[in-house]
């Protein structure tokens, strides 16, 4: 199953390396493609998260969105939609009683973004993506290895120029392995980030 999950990875590199191919968008149909560096932290939502301590990941994310051109054709005008790819590394700090021990995680999520304006300086966002991970931390809850990302979030993007925005985001993730290995009883963590977009 290792190597299953190793194999999904390596597909998922694949398609953002395919999607981030200028001309290939262009010519099937997507918008030139915008960028984020997203950096933020993460706060267990369990009560008890793992028995080895307090699940924290700092988040060091790069975003690139797609705007597929029809969608523009069916979907009111403040409203835009966008598909994008986030590879990440994230060191992770598990606190327990005073003590903090660093271990890392890192990955690639792919999703979706609906994006509202409301202002002429303030647009709303949600979205919801998923994809591989890697975590480095031996616990008993849940086994070391691949694993699967999953996050819903939304956010505020305001425009500070033509080509800058400042993003504040809120998101849930949710971290397991769909049962493909035990143990498997899951990471969940609020988070709270900040991004610049260009």
């Amino acid at each position: 199953m290792q190597k299953v999950l190793g194999l999904f990875f390596i597909l998922q590199f694949i398609f953002f390396q395919v999607f981030s191919q200028e001309k290939w968008m262009k010519k099937n149909g997507f918008e030139i493609p915008k960028h984020s560096i997203i950096v933020g932290y993460g706060h267990p939502k369990d009560t008890f998260n793992l028995p080895e301590g307090l699940y924290r990941p700092i988040f060091i994310n790069f975003r690139t969105y797609y705007e597929y051109k029809s969608w523009k054709n069916v979907l009111p005008s403040n409203l835009k939609l966008y598909i994008f790819s986030e590879p990440q590394i994230n060191p992770v700090m598990l606190y327990k009683e005073g003590k903090t021990k660093w271990d890392f995680e890192f990955g690639i999520n792919n999703g979706i973004q609906s994006e509202l304006v409301l202002t002429s300086k303030i647009n709303f966002f949600m979205y919801v993506s998923s994809g591989p991970h890697f975590f480095s931390t031996q616990t008993k809850r849940q086994v070391r290895g691949f694993i699967f990302s999953n996050s819903l979030g939304s956010g505020l993007i305001f425009k500070l120029n033509e080509k800058l925005n400042l993003m504040t985001m809120f998101k849930i993730r949710h971290m397991s392995n769909a049962n493909t290995m035990f143990p498997n009883h899951g990471i969940n963590t609020w988070n709270y980030l900040l991004g610049l977009e260009f």
